[in-house]
């Protein structure tokens, strides 16, 4: 049975505003998003939070074709767009993971406008300027990232 496409007004986390690190992340055949941007941010933080590392194939406005960089590893991700013209869903997917996770703790995925838009609101909130040592900081302590400057 497909997962529902929740409109941004009802509590969920499929909203790409509402993606929050703590939620319980999951992907299945069938689940679904209200746009294609709030898919491919799900997807990304899915793959961040699941310390592997994502290609895309194919990303384009009506499809997505995913799969893990790791060599020969089986996973693979096939999202479409419906016929309503926004909502987009998982059609095919391979969950197996054959790839380890080398212990760096890295994620290109993980770039600086993914990290700018997790701590926009702590520096709305604290009005806080990080600085480069900060942000390494909370990168490590709260999404367990290393990053560069």
């Amino acid at each position: 049975m497909p997962h529902k496409a929740y409109d941004c007004n009802e509590e969920t986390f499929t909203c790409s505003e509402n993606v929050k690190w703590e939620d319980q992340l999951d992907l299945a055949i069938g689940k679904q998003w209200v746009a294609m941007d709030a898919c491919r941010k799900y997807i990304r933080m899915y793959a961040i939070k699941n310390k592997f590392e994502i290609l895309f194939q194919k990303n384009c406005a009506d499809k997505l074709i995913l799969r893990c960089k790791g060599e020969r590893c089986p996973w693979r991700c096939y999202v479409i767009r419906k016929n309503d013209g926004h909502t987009t869903e998982v059609k095919s997917l391979q969950e197996e993971h054959t790839c380890e996770n080398d212990g760096r703790n890295k994620n290109r995925g993980a770039n600086a406008r993914w990290i700018a838009t997790m701590l926009a609101q702590d520096m709305r909130l604290h009005h806080n300027s990080y600085t480069p040592q900060d942000i390494i900081a909370i990168a490590w302590s709260r999404w367990t990232l290393n990053i560069s400057y």
